[in-house]
């Protein structure tokens, strides 16, 4: 029985290590299959443009671009800590200078589409994160959903929504680059 019991915990202990190491791998090929899907994002360095846009009915019903363009660079202070918001240097003819080295910079995008005047209110929120040229499809993140148009207004329900996409795109730029 001692050695059954001895041999039962040594499978247990053998098994235990191949489950962490099969973790391990795991979370080895979903670092693969990120860095494959968002390649172009993996020299991104600065961005040079953090914008919102309101589409549909969002401002008939009062949604304000300004605040939530003041939300989204506080959201992205926040979150890109170490990728800094700048101007991209033009040249004499307003393109980008020829010393600037594009792989390196990348924009940040928010479109809040509404649809309805009242009740129910439904809403798109799309973020798009990608570099300034070239390359793949960046990054995308959507939020789908519907609530009274006093709530969209006046409740946290759309900043909410754009903060969970924020923190999700970061961690995803952070993790492809290997600093998370």
């Amino acid at each position: 029985m001692i050695k059954f019991l001895l041999l039962l915990s040594t499978a247990c202990a053998l098994l235990s290590c191949a489950s962490a190491v099969t973790e391990q791998e795991d979370s080895a090929r979903r670092l693969s299959v990120a860095r494959s899907l968002y390649y172009d994002l993996t020299d991104v360095r600065q961005f040079y443009f953090v914008h919102v846009d309101l589409a549909g009915s969002a401002e008939e019903i009062g949604l304000d671009r300004k605040e939530l363009a003041e939300f989204l660079r506080l959201r992205f202070k926040n979150f890109f800590t170490g990728f800094p918001l700048k101007e991209l240097p033009p040249d004499k003819n307003g393109s980008p200078k020829d010393d600037v080295v594009e792989r390196e910079w990348a924009y940040l995008s928010v479109t809040v589409w509404t649809v309805g005047s009242d009740y129910p209110v439904a809403y798109h929120i799309n973020l798009t994160m990608r570099k300034l040229r070239g390359g793949g499809g960046g990054y995308e993140d959507a939020s789908l959903g519907y609530a009274s148009a006093k709530a969209l207004k006046s409740e946290r329900i759309l900043k909410d929504a754009i903060s969970d996409m924020m923190e999700r795109a970061a961690v995803k730029l952070l993790k492809i680059q290997g600093k998370l």
